[in-house]
């Protein structure tokens, strides 16, 4: 199955701006179910502040 790398490059853009809560209600009704995977996958990350995130694997994920 491929990448869908829309929401990677979403999480890229915000550049921290947005929350877990941001990204779920602007992929609704699919958001959850795209967090798990990436977060899963491990490509995504939350701050202490609940801030999101790409993590290494994320980026390499998304230029590759």
């Amino acid at each position: 199955m491929a990448l869908n790398k829309a929401p990677l490059q979403y999480v890229r853009n915000t550049n921290g701006g947005a929350t877990r809560s941001h990204f779920l209600e602007d992929h609704e009704p699919i958001g959850e179910m795209l967090w798990q995977g990436m977060s899963n996958s491990g490509l995504v990350r939350q701050d202490e502040n609940g801030r999101i995130f790409l993590t290494d694997e994320g980026n390499a994920a998304l230029d590759g």
